[in-house]
């Protein structure tokens, strides 16, 4: 879910299966924009309501990801935190 709080931030809620997740396709193009946060499912395009995340290359895919390992390891079990950063180093070698 994405919420307001009191002070105006927004908060995006994962984890309990009340955010859609998706990408940002701009029309007549084949390349994502980025990734999309939702409370709804977009059925008719951007509401407004919605979060978005624009990615630019692989430097935005790490800038997204690396905090996720880096919250992950606080929180997450050793296997899970071995395998995230099994599929991190893949990509970067694949690149």
């Amino acid at each position: 879910m994405i919420r307001t709080l009191e002070n105006g931030i927004k908060v995006i809620e994962l984890g309990l299966g009340t955010t859609q997740i998706s990408q940002v396709v701009p029309k007549n193009e084949k390349e994502s924009l980025g990734i999309c946060f939702s409370n709804t499912i977009p059925s008719d395009g951007i509401t407004g309501e919605e979060i978005i995340i624009e990615i630019h290359g692989q430097k935005g895919v790490n800038a997204y990801l690396i905090p996720l390992l880096e919250f992950l390891k606080t929180r997450g079990s050793e296997e899970d935190i071995v395998f995230f950063e099994r599929v991190l180093s893949e990509m970067v070698d694949a690149k």
